[in-house]
């Protein structure tokens, strides 16, 4: 009885350690995952920003466009 006990020690030993292992691992997956979404959105904030800015010249453009072409 006491090999059995031995051996069921053994494995719960086994298996808290890979489950550890695992845990380790998806918490530097998930630093990863965390550093690629700031870098992504950081990417998209800047083409936001750089459309806008377009828009805003379009904008201008045609005001102007239209303050010359005069009434009707």
């Amino acid at each position: 009885m006491a090999e059995v006990r031995g051996e069921i020690r053994e494995f719960r030993e086994q298996n808290t350690r890979v489950l550890n292992a695992m845990r380790d691992d998806l918490v530097d997956l998930r630093s990863v995952v965390d550093r690629g979404f700031i870098e992504v959105r950081g990417k998209l904030d800047a083409a936001a920003a750089g459309q806008q800015q377009i828009a805003d010249m379009l904008s201008a453009l045609i005001a102007r466009d239209d303050d010359q072409a005069g009434p009707g």
